[in-house]
């Protein structure tokens, strides 16, 4: 059975219970209405509230816990799902599986299975997995696999197909025949084997696929299933700390053909539809409709590709200048779909303002600014930090949360309340309800727990956030 998955750059939300992957045709110039946004099923996380760093406000429901402790594996007391209460939280310290060669991005939830996907930039390639099943602070549960052989390096997120776990390759290495060519290899795991056997990992060198060096062949941020084809949203040809240069060469695989044959592979340069259609950092798909988020401030072109038209005609792709709405919203890193509204979560986009998040209407006209707003999260800011930026969100069937990505606070909105009002946000400090709370790097949700992934040595933590039972049925996938 087929699901949607994968939201590439970051981190989307996920239902243990999967779910046929819906295609419905939409309105013209809008997406697939989907389940409602904000469907119901969710326990209201936290309590009322506008601001400050302990808030947990979200409609009716529990009592922030002004008060939680600053930190251990979990809090004492009662959990009734309160985003500020220590005790409905817990943390894993993963440096004994990775070998301390750590740096995650993304993770994706496979229906049992939480894949925590290693950019894996030293000597290995270790790539963790948690049973969602088993006990999260304890180690049984916890399983390790180093994927060395495969030759990939600098992987990013993920999507999931309903079998196969994909990894995008984010920053290609000098690992090819040539050396100092920057090779894009792909990734996929088959969770029907066993996860620490090379036989279930296979991989593609997208670099020399067609039997020549190919380096125009970007590395990727973002993915997302579509119920046959895998998305991966383009980011830049060269490696990122060097030479690189924003890349439009949006990419799809067949997960009805084979992996390994270049045949399976296509592309489109999204820089022939728009110049400054180039360089993202997250897909998501909303029924119909795929979505990249643009990584650039300067180069804020929110792209839409209707899914039912022809993949490599120009038509079939459509541009929204975002800063045309908010001046500040740009430089996304990561998309999330709630059922009816694409939320942008904002990043680091080369400028010093990066708190402003971006949601389009998808029963609305991609190209029109009226189904556009957006929302500063600096009117939460009462702890006065410069910045808020976010790698990714996860919606959990009511709340869309945006990841932290580093010491500011875990941001989240209620997609029943009024978006433009600050009583419809809340956040906490994490640091406050963990002891090794650092920053993060997407996540995912499994039907009951938020799972935030740590983006350097710190732990991963996992909320109690009650159990959902009304998510999109595109909401099965990855962190990015």
């Amino acid at each position: 059975m087929k699901v949607n998955g994968g939201t590439g750059f970051w981190g989307l939300g996920c239902l243990c219970v999967l779910v046929a992957c819906s295609s419905s045709s939409g309105s013209p110039g809008g997406g697939s209405t989907g389940a409602a946004a904000g469907s119901s099923g969710a326990h209201a996380l936290g309590g009322g509230g506008a601001g400050g760093a302990l808030d947990a406000s979200g409609g009716s429901g529990g009592t922030a816990h002004a008060g939680a402790a600053a930190g251990g594996s979990a809090g004492a007391g009662v959990c009734a799902h309160e985003l500020a209460n220590a005790a409905c939280w817990q943390q894993k310290n993963l440096q004994t599986l990775t070998s301390i060669e750590q740096s995650f991005f993304g993770a994706v939830f496979d229906g049992r299975y939480l894949v925590y996907v290693n950019e894996a930039s030293g000597t290995k390639n270790v790539q963790t997995r948690f049973d969602t099943q088993g006990d999260f602070s304890g180690d049984s549960a916890w399983s390790a696999f180093d994927a060395v052989a495969l030759k990939s390096r600098g992987v990013r997120g993920g999507a999931f197909d309903g079998r196969y776990v994909y990894l995008a390759p984010f920053e290609p290495e000098d690992n090819g025949a040539a050396q100092l060519t920057y090779d894009s290899i792909a990734v996929r795991y088959d969770s029907q084997a066993a996860f620490n056997s090379l036989a279930a990992w296979s991989s593609i060198n997208l670099t020399q696929a067609s039997g020549t060096q190919d380096l125009s062949v970007p590395g990727f941020a973002g993915t997302a299933f579509d119920g046959r084809y895998v998305y991966f949203a383009p980011t830049a040809v060269g490696q990122l700390s060097g030479d690189a240069v924003r890349s439009g060469k949006a990419t799809r695989f067949d997960s009805q053909a084979d992996f390994t044959k270049a045949a399976s592979w296509s592309s489109f340069d999204l820089s022939t539809v728009s110049a400054d259609a180039a360089g993202f950092a997250g897909a998501a798909f909303d029924g119909r409709y795929l979505y990249f988020a643009p990584s650039s401030q300067t180069h804020a072109l929110a792209v839409r590709h209707d899914t039912q038209a022809d993949f490599a005609a120009g038509a079939s792709w459509q541009t929204f200048e975002t800063t045309s709405v908010n001046q500040y919203a740009g430089g996304f890193q990561g998309a999330v779909f709630d059922g009816r509204y694409i939320y942008f979560a904002p990043g680091s986009g080369g400028i010093t303002y990066h708190s402003v998040i971006a949601r389009y209407d998808t029963q609305a006209s991609f190209a029109s600014a009226s189904a556009w707003v957006t929302y500063d999260t600096a009117a939460l800011n009462s702890d006065n930090f410069s910045s808020w930026q976010f790698n990714g969100g996860v919606f959990d069937g009511r709340y869309v949360y945006f990841i932290p990505r580093g010491d500011t606070p875990l941001v989240r909105v209620d997609t029943k309340a009024d978006f433009s009002s600050n009583g419809a946000w809340g956040n906490v400090l994490l640091l406050r309800v963990a002891s090794q709370a650092g920053g993060f790097s997407g996540g995912a949700f499994d039907g009951r727990y938020l799972y935030l992934v740590p983006n350097g040595l710190g732990s991963a933590l996992r909320f109690d956030a009650g159990t959902s039972t009304s998510l999109p049925a595109t909401n099965k996938g990855s962190f990015f």
